[in-house]
């Protein structure tokens, strides 16, 4: 006579106790990688869509790991900008293109940084280098910000 196999009640997960336990698992892992969930989640988003250039940044500690997953979310120019610019420029972009009303003004006093810091390094650079590589920059920006506002 054949044996019958043992029989186990059926286990129920509903899918709040799934994601629950989905959370609390994710939450074990990082924090055996030693870095919070949100951290943990967020370099997950840096490491599958961001460009190479930004998950270089993100890696080397130029640009935090949370506005890496901001950025990362964003079009690849905005990404290499926001890598060229550090991490000033790059807190500037997210800010900027997430709605908040301060990001113009924080974008600003980034780039007025990063100008100071370049003058700084090359001495002798006119007024007139500096200032038409701002005119530059701005019609890059502006021709950019056409562009998103002609797809969004």
């Amino acid at each position: 006579m054949p044996s019958e196999a043992p029989r186990y009640p059926k286990l129920r997960v509903t899918g709040t106790s799934a994601a629950r336990h989905a959370r609390e698992t994710v939450r074990q892992v990082a924090a055996q990688a030693g870095m919070s969930h949100a951290t943990y989640t967020a370099s997950k988003i840096v490491a599958a869509n961001a460009e190479p250039e930004l998950c270089a940044a993100v890696d080397a500690g130029r640009i935090g790991v949370s506005t890496g997953a901001k950025l990362a979310r964003m079009s690849p120019d905005l990404q290499r900008q926001a890598v060229v610019g550090g991490r000033r420029v790059a807190a500037a972009i997210v800010r900027e293109h997430s709605g908040d009303a301060g990001g113009t003004l924080a974008l600003a006093t980034a780039l007025e940084r990063t100008v100071n810091r370049f003058v700084a390094a090359h001495p002798s650079t006119t007024p007139g280098e500096i200032l038409a590589a701002l005119r530059f920059v701005a019609g890059e920006v502006a021709e950019q910000t056409d562009d998103s506002d002609r797809r969004g």
